[in-house]
């Protein structure tokens, strides 16, 4: 197992946070995600976040940390949380221009169907779903796995194709 050790943050000089250091925050945040700790996952994305805001670097990068914690929020049962951090992410990926990260705000879209999903709000998911599939096909090209997973995510739910007739 391993031991993550606390970074002082005082101890770095402001010319070393730069975006590197705010993607090794975001990196600790996934793994901490991955075996569960979803508080610290979300401190973590939160001090990533920092670091790119105190160097007037919050792009793109920032959208896909927002939709980190928002997967954090909806992984702890915090599904309206969760939605307004995946809306954070959307709104800096339309300002950036979504060519600009179009996988990456497919990826919202469709992890927005989720969290819409598990509130049992399903026509809200499959419009979700169906942005993250429109952009997919386009960017992607429609034999690509993720685009075959929208695909499979939009045809796959029998309790949401109920409740959309």
């Amino acid at each position: 197992q391993i031991e993550l050790v606390p970074l002082n943050l005082s101890s770095i000089g402001m010319d070393k946070m730069n975006a590197k250091v705010a993607m090794s925050f975001n990196n600790i945040g996934i793994a901490h995600h991955a075996h569960g700790r979803f508080d610290d996952a979300i401190l973590h994305y939160c001090k990533a976040l920092e670091v790119l805001k105190q160097q007037g670097q919050y792009a793109c990068s920032s959208a896909v940390i927002y939709c980190n914690i928002g997967a954090a929020m909806g992984a702890k049962g915090q599904y309206d949380d969760g939605l307004a951090e995946y809306k954070k992410a959307l709104e800096i990926f339309k300002q950036k221009g979504e060519n600009n990260n179009a996988v990456g705000t497919a990826n919202c879209y469709n992890n927005m169907g989720i969290v819409l999903q598990k509130q049992e709000h399903y026509k809200d998911a499959m419009v979700q779903h169906n942005k993250a599939l429109v952009i997919r096909t386009r960017v992607l090209g429609k034999h690509h796995p993720a685009t075959l997973k929208s695909i499979g995510t939009i045809l796959g739910d029998p309790q949401a194709m109920n409740q959309m007739r």
